[in-house]
């Protein structure tokens, strides 16, 4: 997820303009495992919004879901806010 982030970071610097989807990105991630979670779920990717002032990359936890507690508890990591 924080590959995600900061290619995401990496795309605005070298563009100038944010990217939308992870497709933007898959030449700039390195991961093999880049594209889903640690449990294999693909990632959630909510491109930067000038109204909130950053984007997101998400992971449903465990379960896939939206919501949960534990290991199901969502995971977002945020770009865009420096």
């Amino acid at each position: 997820m924080n590959g995600v982030s900061e290619a995401s970071e990496f795309y605005h610097d070298e563009h100038k303009t944010w990217p939308q989807s992870l497709a933007d990105l898959t030449n700039l991630i390195y991961c093999e495992r880049g594209l889903v979670d640690g449990w294999g779920h693909p990632l959630i990717y909510q491109p930067f919004d000038p109204a909130k002032g950053y984007g997101a990359v998400i992971s449903y936890g465990r379960d896939g879901k939206p919501g949960g507690t534990g290991e199901d508890a969502d995971l977002e990591v945020r770009f865009g806010g420096r």
